[in-house]
């Protein structure tokens, strides 16, 4: 058994997610509980070796524990590299047979962590400072001495208080993976509605996408989505320039912070042009009809458009085999509750139906996706959507 296998260098952060749809407490009234929770939650000043060094519990101080995020912050100052090695001498990374349970020990990892610190502690006397949650005894980031925290709690009560003030929106979901917080509003005023196989009308509506992260890893971030009402699935215009906004301190961060917030108001105001982009793509046809060669050859130009507008390998799989075989409608599925066999896709049938595919389907089969995975990469996925919703990515 490895030397204090049982001991534990870091907390992992939980993923935390919200809906309006919730069926006991609110959505929204468990994310405040948990924001308030979390809002003990401040910068503070490094100044001497032991403030940073673990004892043999892993703990910092005596008190504190780091998370992961933390402690890949950390070793990003002091070396680089460092937060691999400590993460597999303590067995953090996946374990191979190259290296038996004998190879990993925590006690070790604190040690030579503890060493690193000791050795290069000037480079943390350079104005570094922990992110620390006194009352849930959490270090949850290192930042460095431009860093202009915003907590997650506050990047809440903005957005809430913005959407209120620019139009009639309600809280829809959020996430909080960690301390990074996304959160999403729906305009409940019909942005247009679209005709459906079986003639009725679905209606779609715009909303407000927002995000934050309290570690300085990423972003104050906005942007306009997409909802799909029958089915609940999002597409997320992409970031950019004019809708990200950096943690780094200064006078203008209050105003640029403003000019994310009016940029994003301005896009999703555009939503209602949405709804031709949407027909496009119903009258793009996927041309997967026809023999095997064919179906396979047209397949795999499907899938590596996408791969180049930005999916992973597996996702664009994942999407044109659900595009296929479910398309936009539940009428329109072809089988239920199982894979289709190679023999029933080439069937005459299935051919048909297969042949009435659409750039349509995929851009759903992309949002129904991106529900299935972890917030960040559905967040991915959602912005991929739009890409295609857009013509950034073509399936013609």
């Amino acid at each position: 058994m490895a030397e204090n296998s049982h001991s534990k260098l870091v907390a992992e952060p939980r993923v935390y997610r919200f809906s309006a749809a919730d069926d006991k407490l609110p959505g929204k009234n468990r994310l405040v509980e948990l924001l308030l929770d979390q809002n003990d939650t401040q910068p503070v000043a490094i100044e001497k070796e032991s403030d940073v060094l673990l004892d043999g519990k892993g703990l910092v101080q005596s008190r504190y524990r780091m998370t992961s995020p933390a402690l890949s912050q950390l070793c990003s100052v002091l070396a680089p590299g460092l937060v691999q090695t400590v993460q597999s001498l303590a067995g953090m990374r996946k374990r191979t047979k190259d290296h038996p349970s004998e190879t990993y020990s925590v006690k070790r990892a604190i040690s030579l962590l503890n060493d690193m610190i000791r050795g290069r502690f000037s480079l943390l006397e350079r104005g570094y400072r922990f992110i620390l949650d006194r009352r849930n005894r959490r270090i949850e980031g290192v930042v460095g001495p431009k860093y202009r925290f915003l907590s997650n709690l506050e990047m809440y009560q903005r957005a809430d208080a913005f959407v209120g003030q620019v139009g009639s929106g309600v809280f829809f979901e959020a996430a909080l993976t960690g301390r990074r917080l996304q959160l999403r509003y729906k305009n409940v005023a019909r942005a247009f509605a679209l005709p459906t196989p079986t003639s009725r009308m679905e209606p779609y509506f715009g909303g407000w996408h927002f995000s934050n992260s309290e570690l300085g890893d990423c972003c104050v971030k906005g942007s306009a989505i997409l909802f799909r009402q029958w089915s609940g699935t999002m597409a997320i215009q992409p970031y950019d320039t004019e809708t990200k906004l950096v943690h780094i301190q200064g006078r203008k961060f209050e105003d640029k912070l403003r000019d994310v917030f009016a940029t994003v108001q301005t896009r999703v105001a555009k939503i209602p042009e949405c709804e031709l982009q949407l027909r496009r793509l119903s009258a793009t046809p996927l041309r997967l009809g026809g023999e095997k060669t064919e179906y396979e050859q047209r397949c795999s130009e499907i899938e590596t458009a996408l791969k180049k507008g930005g999916t992973s390998v597996r996702v664009a799989g994942d999407a044109l085999t659900r595009a296929i075989v479910h398309g936009s409608y539940r009428a329109e599925t072809i089988t239920v509750g199982r894979v289709m066999t190679a023999t029933e896709v080439y069937s005459p049938h299935a051919l048909k139906a297969i042949g009435t595919r659409t750039a349509f389907d995929v851009y759903n089969a992309l949002g129904y996706l991106a529900r299935q995975y972890q917030p960040d990469h559905q967040e991915a996925i959602e912005q991929i959507a739009f890409k295609l919703l857009t013509n950034q990515i073509s399936l013609e």
